[in-house]
C-alpha cells in the first residue's frame, strides 16, 4: 500500500505543516525545549540514525546483549532503614518471590566511616547499617547466597572495611569466594559529591579502592569492586545532561587515579559498574542509558582500548519523582521507570516501592515492585527482543543529543581540574542547584504537573489514610565487641595508611572481623583513629512533591479544619469548569472546599442576600468566585465588597484576567486563579490567612 503514495521529503512535510499553522511559528507551536536546553522536534526521520553497529558491539548504543533471554537483567530489590532482623525477613520474602539481587543503601555513618552517634535518628536513618559479622549472620540467615544471587552495597569510600566484613562472614558461613557475587561499590567521588565527607583524604580513599580492586581480581572473579554512580546528582535536581556529564567525569578521574596505583585501564573497566537514576520521562530514560554506554565506549577508546567491553549498567527508579500523597500513583511512576530501564538495556534494575515514602516498605509494596519486573519479562516478553528501542528515529536522535551535550558538560568539569576539583570548588553543586531551581519553578507553576499531587489530588478518604501512616523506627541492635579484638585494633599503628601495604594485611583484618571487630574499628585498623574529613557541603536531596506535602502538613496544623468558600455565580454551565478547577486547586493543599449553589439572578440585592445566607453557614477568611467573564464584570464587585465587611481577608476569582477584568480586579483587590500561577506561593498565602484568623480569635 505504501507504494501507492509518492515519497514525501522532510522539506515537503515542513512546508505543508507551516501552511496548516496559518502563520503561527513552527518552533514555538510544535517544538519543546527540555530542562537540558535541548529541542524536541515534532518529527524525526531516517537521517537521525546514529550507528550501524549491531547489538553487543561498541559503542553499545543497541545494548550489550547479542542474544535474547527471558529476563536478561537482575531484579535488584532495595533496602533502607532496616535493622538486621527485619532485613532478614524482607530478603527471604523477596527471594522467594524471585528477586536475584539485593541492594543495601548504606547509611551516612557507613559512608563516612564514623561510628553512629545517635541510633535511628538523623542521617543514620537513611540506610541499612550492617556493622558486624553478627549483623550479617542475622540478616542473611536462611537467605540463599549461592548461584546467581548478587549482593549490592554502596559504602562510598568506605568499601574496604565493608569488604573485610563480608569476607569474614562468608568465611564463617563456608561460602566459596570464587562463587561470591558482590558489587562492593567503592565510589570515593560519589560519596564526596553526596555527603561532602570522606573517611580519609581522597588520595588515601583511592589507594583503598585500588587495593580492593586488586583483591577482587584475585579472589572474587564474579564481583565488581568499583561503582561510578551519578544517582545522587539526579536525586538532588540535576537534569540528564548534568548526570551523564558527572558520570563521565567520575569515570575518567577513576581511570587516571587507579592507573597510577598499578591497575590497567582494562582491569579498571572490568571492575567497574555504572549506576544511574531514571525519572518519569520514559523516552528520556531509554536514551540516557543508551547515551551512558556511548560515553563509556568513547572514554575507553580515548584511553587506548581498541575494543571496549560493554559496561555493567545499574538503573534505579528515582526517589525524587515519588510522592507521599496518593501513593498508589507511584506504582505507575515506577512502572514507567522500569519499562525505560529494560528498553534502555540495563543489566540490573531497582524498582522502588510505592509506599516507601510514607512508611517502611510493606510486603505489598515490595511484591508490586518486584512483580512489575516479572510481568514485563514474563508476560510482555521485553527481554526476548534485542534492543526494542532500536531503529526509533526519535530515540536515536535524542541519544546522540544527550551524549554530545553530556560530553560538553564533561569538558567543562575537566576545565576545572576534573570531577574532584569541580566538587570541591562548588561547581557541581552550583550547576545542580540552578537546575533544581528551574525544576521547582516548573513544578510550582504546574508546567510540570504531578498526578495525584498538584493535579487530581485525592479526596478525604485518601487524605485520612495518608495522615495515619508513619515510619517504624529502626530498632537499636548493637553488639558487644570482644575485648581481644578491640585491644588488637587499639594497638595497631596509628599511622597506618590506606594502600597496598595494609597494617594489618587483609587476611589479618578478616580475622579481626571474625573475632568481633565492627566496621568502624576495622576502618581504624586500616587508617588509624582519625575523624572523617568534611571537605565540601553535601547535596540536598528533595522530591518534587515535598513542597506540596509541606502545604498539607500546614493545613493539618490549623486547629479548625480549614475550608475555602467557593461562590458560584450564574448557571451551572457558565461556572462549572472553573468551579472544578478551583476545587482541585485548593485540594492540592488538603483544604476542604464548600461549594455554594448556583446563584442565578439579575437583582443585585437578591444576589447579596443569597450569598450572605450561604456564607454564614460555612464562614471562611478565604473565598473564591467562579463565574464567566461577563458575570465577573457585571455582578462580582458588590459581592466582593460585602464579603470584605464580613471578615473575608482574601478573595480569588477563577479564570484568566483580560483588560476589563483587570480593572475589576484592581478596584476590588482580588486575585485570579488560572493555569500558570505559582500554586505553591498562592496556597501558602491562603494558609497564612487561616493562621492569621486563628491568632485574631485567640
Amino acid at each position: 500500500m505504501a507504494t501507492e503514495f509518492d515519497p514525501v521529503s522532510y522539506e515537503d512535510w515542513r512546508r505543508g505543516v507551516e501552511q496548516e499553522l496559518k502563520g503561527a511559528d513552527f518552533e514555538r507551536t510544535l517544538c519543546r525545549v527540555t530542562a537540558e536546553g535541548l529541542v524536541r522536534q515534532p518529527l524525526y526521520t531516517e537521517a537521525e540514525l546514529l550507528s550501524s553497529a549491531a547489538p553487543g558491539q561498541p559503542p553499545y548504543l543497541r545494548g550489550s546483549a547479542q542474544g535474547t533471554e527471558k529476563k536478561p537483567w537482575k531484579i535488584c530489590q532495595r533496602y533502607a532503614e532496616f535493622g538486621p532482623r527485619r532485613l532478614n525477613a524482607a530478603m527471604r520474602f523477596d527471594q522467594e518471590g524471585g528477586s536475584d539481587a539485593f541492594f543495601f543503601a548504606s547509611d551516612y555513618w557507613v559512608r563516612c566511616g564514623e561510628a553512629p552517634r545517635d541510633d535511628g535518628a538523623g542521617p543514620a536513618a537513611r540506610g541499612v547499617g550492617l556493622y558486624t559479622t553478627d549483623d550479617f549472620e542475622i540478616a542473611f540467615e536462611g537467605v540463599d547466597l549461592n548461584g546467581d544471587t548478587t549482593l549490592v552495597f554502596e559504602p562510598g569510600a568506605n568499601a574496604l572495611p565493608l569488604a573485610t566484613l563480608i569476607c569474614a562472614y562468608a568465611g564463617e558461613r563456608g561460602l566459596d569466594p570464587v562463587e561470591l557475587n558482590v558489587r562492593f561499590g567503592a565510589d570515593p567521588l560519589g560519596a564526596l559529591g553526596l555527603d561532602g565527607c570522606l573517611p580519609v583524604d581522597l588520595g588515601a580513599s583511592y589507594r583503598e579502592t585500588a587495593t580492593l580492586a586488586k583483591l577482587s581480581q584475585k579472589r572474587w572473579p564474579k564481583s565488581h569492586s568499583i561503582r561510578v554512580s551519578s544517582r545522587s546528582y539526579f536525586e538532588a535536581g540535576a537534569h540528564s545532561v548534568q548526570e551523564l556529564g558527572a558520570l563521565t567525569a567520575t569515570l575518567v578521574e577513576n581511570l587516571r587515579r587507579l592507573e597510577k596505583l598499578g591497575l590497567t585501564i582494562e582491569e579498571i573497566a572490568a571492575e567497574t559498574e555504572l549506576a544511574l537514576s531514571l525519572g518519569n520521562d520514559v523516552f528520556g530514560g531509554i536514551a540516557k542509558l543508551r547515551a551512558a554506554r556511548w560515553l563509556w565506549s568513547r572514554v575507553l577508546k580515548a584511553c587506548g582500548v581498541e575494543n571496549p567491553p560493554p559496561p555493567f549498567l545499574h538503573a534505579e527508579s528515582a526517589r525524587r519523582g515519588l510522592a507521599k500523597v496518593d501513593p498508589w500513583v507511584n506504582i505507575l511512576r515506577v512502572s514507567g521507570c522500569t519499562f525505560a530501564a529494560i528498553l534502555g538495556g540495563a543489566n540490573s534494575i531497582t524498582a522502588r516501592t510505592f509506599d516507601g515514602q510514607i512508611q517502611d516498605p510493606s510486603e505489598l509494596g515490595r511484591r508490586i515492585a518486584r512483580n512489575t519486573q516479572h510481568i514485563l519479562a514474563e508476560e510482555c516478553g521485553l527481554g526476548e527482543v534485542i534492543d526494542p528501542a532500536g531503529g526509533s528515529f526519535y530515540l536515536e536522535s535524542w541519544t546522540l543529543k544527550l551524549a554530545r551535550a553530556a560530553w560538553d558538560f564533561f569538558l567543562k568539569i575537566e576545565a576545572r581540574g576534573g570531577m574532584s576539583e569541580a566538587i570541591l570548588q562548588g561547581f557541581i553543586r552550583e550547576q545542580i542547584e540552578e537546575s533544581a531551581t528551574q525544576r521547582k519553578e516548573a513544578v510550582a507553576s504546574r508546567k510540570k504537573p504531578l498526578t495525584g499531587v498538584s493535579e487530581f489530588p485525592p479526596q478525604e478518604e485518601a487524605r485520612a489514610a495518608e495522615e495515619n501512616r508513619t515510619f517504624e523506627p529502626r530498632p537499636s541492635e548493637r553488639h558487644n565487641i570482644r575485648e581481644a579484638a578491640r585491644q588488637e585494633i587499639l594497638a595497631a599503628d596509628e599511622n597506618s595508611k590506606s594502600g597496598p601495604d595494609l597494617k594489618p594485611d587483609f587476611d589479618g583484618l578478616v580475622q579481626l572481623a571474625q573475632q568481633g571487630a565492627n566496621l568502624f574499628e576495622l576502618g581504624h585498623a586500616i587508617r588509624g583513629s582519625k575523624p572523617a574529613l568534611k571537605l565540601a557541603p553535601g547535596l540536598t536531596l528533595e522530591r518534587d512533591a515535598e513542597v506540596f506535602e509541606q502545604l498539607r502538613v500546614r493545613a493539618r496544623e490549623v486547629d479548625a479544619t480549614p475550608s475555602v468558600f467557593v461562590i458560584n455565580l450564574g448557571a451551572l454551565r457558565e461556572h462549572n469548569a472553573r468551579t472544578q478547577f478551583a476545587t482541585d486547586f485548593f485540594a492540592v493543599a488538603g483544604l476542604q472546599v464548600n461549594l455554594s449553589p448556583s446563584f442565578v439572578t439579575d437583582d443585585p440585592k437578591d444576589l447579596l442576600k443569597s450569598v450572605a445566607a450561604e456564607f454564614v453557614k460555612t464562614p471562611s477568611p478565604v473565598v473564591c468566585l467562579c463565574a464567566n467573564d461577563e458575570t465577573y464584570a457585571d455582578a462580582a464587585a458588590p459581592v466582593v465588597a460585602a464579603l470584605r465587611t464580613s471578615g473575608v481577608t482574601k478573595v480569588y476569582c477563577c479564570g484568566r484576567p483580560n483588560a476589563a477584568l483587570g480593572r475589576f480586579a484592581a478596584a476590588s483587590a482580588v486575585e485570579f486563579l488560572g493555569r500558570g500561577v505559582d500554586i505553591v506561593a498562592t496556597l501558602g498565602d491562603v494558609l497564612d490567612q487561616f493562621n492569621a484568623a486563628e491568632e485574631t480569635e485567640a
